[in-house]
């Protein structure tokens, strides 16, 4: 089960849905459902609320209504490829025609002290838990997990580092743009050239809208990433919290053992008959044998679903996200500067030939001279 959105407007929202093959409820065919921000809200925290060990993609809100809108399209198709959010009732009720969306999120009542976890425990690196059981646990590969601990913390680092080199080099090119129009604005003010300032002009358009595309193709995306970084965590962390507990569980078997075989060295070798307290240490220590074996069910199922799901992520969330992301932006650069070679190569056809004659270079500190004018 798969669905693609192509969202057309920004709030509310068109969203046009292709399901394959159809969701319950909805038909087979395109179909077109109008949804406001608010609604998205709502559908956000719905997923967060019962998909509690997934990693949601983030909802996050954008300064413009196209990249809102693109952002918007990401994050539904996100939802949309992945069969065990779409069975989710209120990720249907989203996604049916005419159908009632709350307005409003209800936030929940809990007080959320993560964010003290880094401060007031020292077993916290940069929101990751670290823990190392004293003894070795069945199905607990110490190493591969700090591997992935380092893999999170590195990748996180890098999307930041790529995050801040971007906005750099947009910064460097919005200044230089604007000196340019400086130099710009001086020079057509000393010279009369038939529509190159209309030239000027159409070339500054196009450099700043393809400024705006480069953030909304691959910045916004690296936003998106940086988002992600917490939920990867949570969900670590669930699987860590758990282990610790198994660890737990595993101590007191042992402790119940070590009880029981202290218990059974004072019975005599010739006695037949267990004492009441060696019976009692039997019984308990065969209840937690039982709880200990639950304990290492549960933390193999959830280490399982916790390695799938990091797989998954890892795969299809972050590298094919970058990966499209670098391709449009790669696309982006391309068809600016065509589109302004194409701009001054007609510019260039309706330039009267003799005013070009008279422009000539020479070798002095002010060397372009055009119509006996020295610039």
């Amino acid at each position: 089960m798969r669905l693609s959105v192509r969202v057309t407007s920004s709030d509310p929202y068109t969203i046009h849905l292709h399901q394959t093959p159809p969701l319950s409820g909805v038909h087979a065919g395109p179909s077109i459902i109008i949804r406001t921000h608010s609604a998205l809200t709502y559908l956000h925290s719905k997923l967060l609320e019962h998909a509690p060990d997934l990693i949601v993609p983030p909802l996050l809100q954008f300064p413009t209504p196209d990249r809102q809108r693109a952002h918007v399209e990401r994050f539904l198709n996100r939802v949309g490829k992945r069969e065990v959010l779409l069975k989710l009732p209120d990720v249907k009720n989203f996604f049916t025609e005419n159908a009632q969306i709350p307005e409003e999120s209800k936030k929940p009542n809990r007080f959320n002290l993560e964010f003290l976890n880094p401060i007031i425990k020292p077993h916290y690196e940069k929101g990751l838990r670290l823990f190392r059981p004293v003894d070795a646990l069945d199905g607990h590969d110490q190493e591969d997990w700090d591997r992935r601990h380092a893999q999170v913390l590195r990748s996180e680092q890098q999307v930041q580092a790529l995050s801040e080199a971007f906005r750099d080099m947009v910064d460097a090119e919005t200044k230089l743009t604007q000196a340019i129009d400086n130099c710009t604005s001086q020079f057509l003010e000393a010279i009369e050239i038939p529509d190159l300032p209309e030239l000027f002009e159409n070339l500054r358009g196009l450099a700043e809208g393809q400024v705006e595309k480069q953030v909304m193709v691959f910045l916004d995306v690296l936003s998106e990433q940086d988002a992600y970084s917490p939920i990867v965590k949570k969900l670590m962390n669930s699987r860590t919290e758990m282990l610790a507990h198994y660890a737990s569980v595993g101590r007191k078997t042992q402790k119940s053992r070590d009880k029981l075989a202290k218990a059974r060295s004072k019975i005599p070798s010739f006695t037949n008959v267990q004492s009441a307290q060696l019976e009692r240490a039997a019984a308990e220590d065969q209840k937690i044998a039982e709880k200990l074996d639950e304990e290492r069910a549960r933390f193999l199922n959830h280490h399982s679903h916790t390695i799938t799901e990091l797989f998954r992520y890892q795969h299809e969330d972050k590298d094919a996200a970058l990966e499209k992301a670098m391709d449009e932006f790669v696309s982006t650069q391309l068809a600016c500067e065509e589109a302004k070679e194409i701009k001054v190569l007609e510019w260039l056809k309706g330039v009267d030939m003799e005013m070009v004659e008279k422009m000539k270079w020479t070798g002095s500190p002010s060397p372009l001279i055009i119509s006996g004018k020295r610039f």
